[in-house]
């Protein structure tokens, strides 16, 4: 994690509060960060390479369907982005895929099962096969969460490392997701320490959005909601998360305006490792 380097979309300026909170957020970590070019919107996460380990990366196609064809002028060309910057691309996943849905757990990869729906000209088997095959990782499938437009994975769980995956605190959101959480538990509970996210005071509607954070060597970049992050939920979270990562310093960022969007601090970077 010493050797990275953060990208961001020159259009993450059209949110100035969150830019510059985030920038501020990279230079209090001592991270360096960068713009891409070519881009056509702010989720930077969605249309670049995956990371394998060792400064790797796989390319693929991005073409979600979120992005119809009438709004096709926001469909980032990943491959026009990057012919100009030193990514060692080693592979390529020939089907549609997008970056929100891939989170890299050690020696396994999680998805929500939307990417089966994506690629209806593969059969599932041989889609599993040819992902596994190419990220060298075991494919774990969990069930899309509807609420959620997107179908991404990375706003359902993230990994801590040794075994430890944080799950988004589903907990909390009503007798209507018990059952939808207990798929989610019988599902990951085989594979990993699955700790449920919990947050004090009375839950926001947007309080999911805690789990889209960015980590550094040195620091955890997490989502607030409130302009003065005061509220009772963005302090709670600072609390959680300061108990899951003790030997590193929470920042936390005002990012309510890109949550409105659907998406938070994971969403909008992407981080390159050195070769």
């Amino acid at each position: 994690m010493d050797n990275m380097q953060f990208y961001i979309s020159e259009w993450l300026r059209k949110y100035p509060e969150v830019y510059e909170s985030l920038c501020a957020a990279f230079e209090k970590s001592g991270v360096k960060w960068h713009f891409l070019d070519h881009t056509a919107e702010v989720w930077a996460r969605d249309y670049m390479p995956l990371h394998l380990g060792d400064g790797k990366y796989v390319a693929f196609d991005f073409c979600p369907d979120y992005l119809s064809v009438n709004k096709g002028k926001y469909v980032t060309c990943q491959d026009f982005v990057i012919r100009n910057m030193d990514i060692d691309i080693v592979a390529r996943l020939d089907i549609m895929l997008d970056g929100g849905n891939v989170v890299r757990c050690g020696d396994k990869t999680i998805m929500t099962d939307k990417i089966i729906s994506e690629n209806p000209n593969i059969r599932p088997l041989k889609l599993i096969n040819t992902i596994e095959d190419t990220l060298k990782t075991e494919l774990i499938l969990i069930p899309w969460d509807m609420e959620e437009p997107f179908g991404h994975a990375d706003g359902m769980v993230a990994y801590i490392g040794d075994g430890k995956l944080l799950m988004n605190n589903y907990g909390q959101m009503g007798e209507e997701t018990k059952p939808f959480r207990l798929r989610l538990h019988k599902i990951l509970d085989c594979h990993f320490d699955v700790i449920e996210l919990s947050y004090s005071g009375r839950l926001r509607k947007d309080a999911w959005c805690y789990l889209n954070y960015v980590e550094t060597p040195r620091t955890v970049i997490i989502p607030g909601l409130s302009k003065d992050l005061g509220c009772d939920n963005d302090k709670s979270a600072v609390k959680v998360f300061s108990n899951l990562f003790p030997d590193k310093k929470i920042v936390q960022v005002f990012a309510a305006p890109l949550v409105r969007h659907g998406g938070a601090l994971h969403c909008v970077t992407w981080e390159l490792y050195n070769k």
